[in-house]
């Protein structure tokens, strides 16, 4: 994936860089009696894979450490609750029982809804039961709301939204952006270490995934990423990127007196700068939109900060050299957004930057927008997966002027954006933690239901792999050592069932990675393949 799209027949990887690219004949002299080879037998060989936007530490935890809760397979709220039952016999008795859901599942539930506080209190009305639809909507038991001091009366932090019965104004359990205050006792160093671990093997290895950018939940995983640095001799199987999310993570004056910038870390482990929420989210109904919502005139979404501050973060950012990334899923928290960037833009002059606006070409995209972004140097970061996920429910939160088009991918390639792949992995999708079934999104544009979504804005299956390597790495400030297998680069890459140039376009997603590599070491190998 080198800027010239060349093929090799064979690469030789030395101190987990690599060191030489050619013919197998150039290649063979290389070897020494202690040098591991791998013969790939014919089959396509890749750059590994980078995941511009992975919530690693919530997606480990997720997938591990809750019950499993999604639709598909589960059809109904009768079969949720039997889930979670049966979760509850498994763990011990004093430890909050957890769920963890699908994206807009309401709407794929047999009922239509979400389940209430009642249907949850059917798992148990002495523990605290709690089920995640996503980063953005939380239900929980009538314990759990006990235990929160959640009532008729409480007042509901800036943000937030806690859902109120019409007729008694007592609260039913779902919750809005509202997980951040929710005291769920955190995994002990070990359970969460080996969840870690066990992802990703399951998740990024065996899907061909060496480098995220990661957005970890607390400062406790960044503690972990070093911890298990230590214990693997300085190497893991995964190349991490992390941003501190201000300022429920870490204040910005906190990181700031600690002079890190962008960069800081080694080739396993590094800093990357910060993640700033501007709106809510999508599937929650709210991300922040200049119009109201179909089901409400009065409901526009939900800032998550003052534009004053917001710009005050990012001027900081600026002048300190760290990257910024800001969650802006609405037409108006974009302009919010790029305000922020302008005014440091105008003040402190240009450079690059590569200030990033997540979710930005997702719903609701026009182009004088891109085009305030490419001025000043923003990169917008949609997510491809998210057209299986909920895009069939677009028209129904927005209506159709803004729910009809969107992921935009043709346009934002053709006005130069180099966009980058992601996942946004929090365990809600697990498939969209495969780069291929993401890229068979951005390629042949399939919802979940099997419609085509936006048809026009479909991109190459070059391009579509381009987003996972080199835009990725571009992205991240990384493009100097990944997304392309050159001398000087890392030894990353991977062997995949299919040639992607090969395969028909409705069966991209179905490309396997049979083996994958970090710093020329084996980490995940199908034998025999």
């Amino acid at each position: 994936m080198d800027s010239s799209l060349s093929t090799a027949e064979a690469l030789a990887v030395h101190d987990s860089r690599i060191i030489s690219v050619g013919k197998n004949d150039e290649i063979k002299p290389l070897m020494g009696k202690k040098t591991t080879v791998l013969d790939a037998k014919g089959k396509t060989v890749l750059p590994g894979f980078i995941d511009a936007h992975h919530h690693f530490q919530i997606a480990s935890r997720t997938l591990n450490l809750m019950a499993q809760c999604h639709t598909p397979p589960h059809e109904s709220i009768d079969d949720v609750i039997q889930v979670l039952r049966e979760w509850a016999g498994q763990i011990p008795e004093d430890e909050w029982i957890i769920g963890q859901g699908c994206l807009l599942q309401d709407r794929k539930l047999k009922e239509r809804r979400f389940p209430t506080k009642h249907d949850l209190d059917k798992v148990s009305k002495n523990r605290p039961v709690v089920l995640r639809f996503g980063m953005h909507v939380t239900l929980l038991n009538s314990k759990a709301l006990d235990m929160l001091n959640v009532s008729k009366d409480s007042p509901t932090p800036k943000g937030a939204t806690i859902e109120k019965d019409s007729a008694t104004n007592e609260p039913t359990g779902v919750t809005r952006d509202f997980w951040n205050f929710i005291p769920i006792p955190e995994a002990t160093d070990e359970q969460l270490s080996q969840a870690m671990e066990k992802y990703i093997l399951q998740y990024c290895a065996a899907n061909g995934v060496t480098s995220i950018q990661d957005l970890p939940e607390s400062r406790a995983a960044v503690d972990i990423y070093q911890k298990l640095l230590e214990n693997n001799e300085g190497k893991l199987n995964l190349r991490m990127r992390f941003y501190y999310e201000v300022p429920n993570m870490i204040q910005m004056d906190q990181l700031l007196a600690t002079g890190f910038r962008k960069g800081f870390g080694n080739d396993y482990v590094r800093l990357g700068g910060v993640k700033i929420f501007v709106d809510g989210g999508m599937t929650s109904a709210n991300a922040l939109f200049h119009d109201p919502y179909t089901f409400s005139k009065d409901h526009y979404g939900k800032l998550a900060i003052e534009p004053d501050t917001l710009s005050l973060y990012v001027r900081q950012a600026y002048q300190a050299d760290l990257q910024v990334l800001m969650h802006a899923a609405g037409d108006k928290a974009n302009d919010i957004a790029l305000d922020a960037v302008e005014t440091a833009f105008e003040k402190y002059g240009a450079r690059d930057h590569r200030f990033r606006i997540e979710h930005m070409g997702n719903v609701y995209p026009q182009m004088h927008r891109f085009e305030r972004a490419k001025k000043i140097g923003v990169l917008p970061v949609p997510n491809m997966g998210f057209i299986n996920s909920w895009a069939d429910q677009l028209v129904e939160l927005v209506g159709n002027q803004r729910g009809s088009n969107g992921f935009w991918c043709r346009k934002l390639i053709d006005n130069g954006f180099p966009i980058p792949g992601n996942s946004d992995a929090t365990g809600t999708h697990p498939e969209n933690s495969n780069p291929f079934f993401c890229m068979g999104r951005a390629v042949n544009r399939k919802t979940f239901s099997g419609k085509l979504f936006s048809p026009e804005e479909k991109i190459s299956v070059t391009e579509a792999v381009k987003m996972y390597t080199n835009h990725a790495a571009f992205a991240g400030f990384e493009e100097h050592e990944k997304g392309s297998l050159e001398v000087g680069k890392f030894g990353d890459l991977i062997v995949v069932s299919e040639n992607p140039w090969e395969t028909p376009e409705n069966q991209i997603e179905s490309i396997k990675t049979l083996c994958t590599v970090v710093g020329g070491r084996i980490i995940y190998n199908i034998a025999d393949f």
